[in-house]
């Protein structure tokens, strides 16, 4: 019956461990959504700019 404390220590330490893994992994999936947002919106943003600039010297 002594081990019971063991173990809640150990629930414990996991469970610290388990919300700082959830939390840097968010940190991480925010950054990378980020990352892929910004690339996504690079390559649909360069031939817009290009045709606008076509136009803009044929006139």
């Amino acid at each position: 019956m002594s081990s019971y404390p063991d173990y809640s220590s150990i629930i414990k330490i996991i469970f610290g461990v388990a919300a700082l893994v959830v939390f840097f992994a968010s940190g991480l999936a925010y950054a990378v959504l980020q990352f892929i947002f910004g690339a996504v919106a690079c390559l649909i943003a360069i031939p817009i700019a290009l045709v606008v600039m076509s136009i803009a010297s044929r006139s």
